[in-house]
């Protein structure tokens, strides 16, 4: 009970809520959401973030910049957003009144399960005598632990029992049985590739705020890379040049890579097709759109920096 209202290391400040409310006195999770003042019915996994964020570090005594390198996804933003759109998502003054954050294509964008570590559950349940919900778990383009290198659990072998909200699991189960039929065998992702491992990597320095740089500097990288300029992006003459940069990114992955971010990716004559990721946001920082989801820019990255090393090798070569 002394860790009841004390976040533990790199707890996701959403999954902390189910933690609270397990280790609780209220039986209904309801009364525990309407005590905490909280606006959100159904916690999901891999939102980049809540307008309940702000209520809970309130509670804990902290700002929400205190905690986003550990604790929410909120950093993500700074490499999908430009600085004015950023500020109107970091006065706690608006936090009750602005919208949730949304991203293009955002159906697209696969929807994870809560997701846990084993190794960590023994460990935590070791250390702090309850298992909870690790914020680098749940992080869109993150399949293995932070800590371990193993799998991340997400799905029950034997039933297919998801946690698809807080309210099926609390916290992740103690003793790895499946809350719902009792098997301990359960499935992580089954197919990752070292260009995925090299996105868990981006996503991973993003997150935590490592990363130094920021959506105008990726968006200008990207722009290097095709051949345009501010100018012949507002005359709408590089069209060519960005269709082509789209098929060697989509190329570069390839159907499978893709369809671990993505549920809309079209295959046709050999062709490959994401919306998703092919947008002008990727490249345009005054496109008047909804912005392109983080893990879009840590894609971006691994595929420019193939790029720049391939170039270094041919000129090395001549």
């Amino acid at each position: 009970m002394r860790n009841l209202y004390t976040l533990l290391p790199n707890e996701d400040l959403m999954g902390f809520v189910g933690r609270i409310h397990y280790l609780g006195p209220f039986q209904a999770f309801e009364d525990t959401r309407q005590r905490l003042g909280l606006t959100t019915r159904l916690l999901k996994a891999g939102e980049v973030t809540y307008k309940d964020e702000y209520k809970v570090s309130q509670l804990l005594g902290h700002s929400l910049e205190s905690l986003a390198s550990n604790h929410t996804s909120r950093n993500l933003l700074r490499y999908c957003m430009t600085r004015d759109e950023l500020n109107k998502f970091s006065d706690p003054s608006t936090t009750n009144k602005m919208p949730k954050i949304t991203f293009f294509d955002s159906k697209s964008v696969l929807k994870l399960p809560w997701r846990w570590c084993p190794e960590c559950v023994d460990a935590d349940v070791a250390e702090f005598g309850c298992s909870y919900y690790h914020r680098n778990h749940q992080l869109l383009g993150v399949h293995t632990c932070y800590k371990h290198g193993c799998l991340l659990y997400s799905e029950c072998k034997n039933c297919d029992f998801r946690i698809d909200t807080i309210k099926q699991a609390y916290v992740p189960p103690v003793d790895n049985k499946c809350p719902c039929c009792g098997s301990t065998e359960f499935l992580g992702q089954e197919y990752i590739s070292d260009k995925m491992h090299q996105v868990e990597s981006y996503v991973l320095l993003m997150a935590e705020g490592k990363l130094d740089l920021n959506f105008e500097r990726i968006a200008a990288s990207v722009c290097e890379h095709i051949g345009i300029n501010e100018q012949s992006i507002l005359a709408r003459t590089g069209g060519k040049s960005v269709r082509a940069f789209n098929r060697r990114m989509l190329n570069f992955f390839g159907l499978d890579d893709l369809s671990q971010y993505f549920s809309f990716v079209i295959e046709y004559n050999d062709k490959l097709k994401c919306r998703t990721l092919c947008n002008s946001r990727t490249y345009d920082i005054r496109f008047k759109y909804t912005p392109a989801h983080p893990v879009v820019y840590a894609m971006l990255l691994v595929y420019l920096d193939h790029h720049h090393h391939h170039h270094e090798s041919q000129l090395l070569a001549a």
